[in-house]
């Protein structure tokens, strides 16, 4: 058995999300999360979304004074960066396209925590104004089918 491979049943998983500044929660009105971020495996961030930071949490408390996560984000980058003492990692302005982000941790003594994926797609500014306006049609048909009848007759070819 190799000693520095301990079995452990520490975790890493993303725990909060933040677009532009502002906090994500399951179902809020920016429609990107349907359940935890711990649960989900994918993200889809509109153009307007410059600017993203995941926080990310453990299953265990690891003895370490100062935990070392290592990132990096598939299509963005080949290397692997370094956070030293904070576990937020933070991109802005990504262009459009699909990528993985990848993070690992190595426990105290030497043990690789498995690596947490979370695949995100930046989408273009034509196709988030399309995600937007089909979050929207909903809400309309509803109107349109009587739940609002003010809306009914302000769009209504007779009225």
């Amino acid at each position: 058995d190799d000693l520095n491979h301990i079995h452990t049943s520490c975790r890493l998983f993303p725990y909060k999300l933040f677009v532009n500044d502002r906090e994500v929660k399951v179902g809020d009105d920016t429609g990107l999360l349907n359940q935890t971020l711990a649960q989900t495996h994918r993200i889809t961030l509109s153009a307007e979304h410059t600017m993203f930071s995941i926080l990310y949490a453990l299953t265990d408390y690891m003895p370490q004074s100062q935990p070392e996560l290592r990132y990096k984000l598939e299509h963005f980058q080949e290397g692997w960066n370094t956070l030293r003492g904070g576990r937020m990692i933070t991109y802005t302005n990504l262009s459009p396209g699909h990528y993985t982000l990848l993070v690992k941790l190595d426990g105290p003594q030497g043990e690789t925590i498995p690596v947490s994926r979370l695949e995100i797609e930046v989408l273009p500014p034509l196709l988030s104004l399309y995600r937007g306006l089909d979050r929207l049609y909903p809400a309309l048909r509803f109107a349109a089918a009587g739940g609002c009848p003010r809306l009914e007759e302000a769009y209504s070819p007779t009225g």
